[in-house]
């Protein structure tokens, strides 16, 4: 995976994380043990699962490398 933009990949979201034993605040979260719900470009939601690896998530944050999206998307 290229990084042409100098920043590091945004980390891997949470799926309900406890509030007190390992909730971080600096990454995305959702309610939901199965995964979050995501505002798309296009005006659509989806919910992407927890299951979702880092690898996956760091390029559907920045889709500017062109590359497409693996199937556990």
């Amino acid at each position: 995976m290229r990084n042409e933009s100098n920043y590091p990949p945004a980390p891997l979201f949470q799926s309900k994380p406890h509030f007190t034993n390992n909730c971080n605040f600096q990454v995305p979260q959702g309610i939901h043990s199965t995964g979050i719900l995501v505002g798309m470009g296009d005006g659509g939601v989806r919910t992407v699962g927890s299951s979702t690896s880092a690898t996956t998530w760091a390029l559907a944050c920045d889709p500017r490398d062109g590359q497409v999206l693996p199937g556990n998307w």
